[in-house]
């Protein structure tokens, strides 16, 4: 017989409940299961007792200073890092981490509050870790340094070590004959904290490269330097998420199709903002300046899209507080670039000269 531990009331008490060992892959055991869960609105948890959960919540409570609402969240989160450990191999894990990849503890709690452990760097063996490291290094001839910051940007997204060598290996291939990427831009991708675009497989991104390519008029090295300025663009799905900013751009800003080009290779991360939010910042722009200034606000430096309309309209009223008159260079450079201390800096030294 196998005693099987399931919680009730938010996983607080646990009942006992027998099952016949030999059962335990037939149908209806598992049937009973899917409805024990139901039922109570938790995971039935095999081979892991309450008493067992509460010994590793403490463990890690004690570790990181966690406060008790912190601990019940722990608790709560099933699939997290620290339910999905015994607490021996979860200890072995946080301390490579952060003994031979030099985390800090910051790092580490993050870790700890995923919601999935497969999320995080700890679904990955210390052995893979080391191997894929090594294999980087090989690779790439990178320094300690440069695989520390690998490892670290695979803390909260482990996308680069969870891809067999042999398949990194043809895809960084691919990334060297179709868009010329040296040894060194590929080891560039793998230090982005959010590495998605190594997951994709080759067949998906040649058709997202071949349409920027075509959209943009641009090939080889050309091509190769715009998308290695933000590979994020291969995650999205070019024609259906890409093409309508575009045309939005294009349209709201006047601009002609090499402007078009010069505006996105200026800033590639526009593409992955929302259409409703540049409409927003533009309607604003040209109700403060006037619709030709408040195009040309934008039309000149696309990150300015990029603060946040807060900032924008707070700032403007205290300039209209001092009476100070608001035009496209005060806009443009004075509001939305300069730092909390050298607005109010600047506008304490313009209301002395009034």
């Amino acid at each position: 017989m196998r005693l099987l531990h399931t919680p009730h009331n938010n996983c607080r008490r646990s009942s006992v409940i027998a099952w016949p060992i030999s059962h335990s892959n037939d149908i209806g055991f598992i049937q009973w299961r899917n409805t024990q869960q139901a039922k109570n609105g938790c995971h039935v948890l095999f081979g892991r007792t309450h008493a067992e959960e509460q010994a590793r919540v403490e463990y890690v409570q004690q570790r990181f200073n966690l406060t008790d609402n912190e601990a019940d969240q722990l608790i709560k989160n099933k699939e997290g890092v620290v339910l999905s450990h015994t607490t021996a191999t979860l200890a072995s894990k946080l301390d490579f981490c952060q003994d031979e990849l030099r985390f800090n503890r910051t790092a580490l709690k993050k870790m700890m509050f995923k919601k999935k452990t497969s999320s995080t760097l700890l679904r990955c063996s210390n052995q893979r870790i080391k191997a894929k490291l090594a294999f980087f290094k090989t690779s790439f001839d990178l320094d300690d340094d440069d695989l520390m910051s690998i490892a670290r940007a695979g803390c909260l997204n482990p996308a680069a070590f969870s891809i067999r060598p042999e398949t990194l290996e043809e895809k960084f291939m691919w990334f060297r004959q179709r868009l010329y990427f040296t040894d060194r831009q590929i080891a560039k991708l793998l230090l982005q904290t959010d590495p998605r675009v190594l997951n994709l497989p080759i067949g998906s991104l040649e058709p997202k490269v071949d349409w920027l390519g075509k959209r943009f008029g641009l090939s080889g090295k050309d091509l190769g330097s715009f998308i290695m300025d933000k590979p994020m663009l291969l995650t999205l799905k070019s024609e259906e998420t890409i093409e309508p900013k575009l045309v939005w751009l294009q349209e709201n800003l006047h601009l002609s199709n090499e402007e078009l080009l010069s505006y996105v290779c200026s800033f590639p991360n526009i593409l992955t903002r929302g259409i409703d939010m540049l409409e927003e910042k533009l309607a604003y722009f040209q109700e403060i300046l006037g619709e030709e200034e408040g195009r040309e606000m934008v039309r000149s430096n696309p990150r300015l899209f990029t603060y946040g309309l807060k900032r924008y309209k707070t700032r403007v009223k205290d300039a209209e507080e001092i009476e100070l008159p608001i035009t496209l260079k005060l806009m443009r450079v004075q509001i939305a670039l300069y730092t909390d201390e050298q607005w109010f800096a600047y506008l304490t030294r313009r209301q002395g000269e009034a």
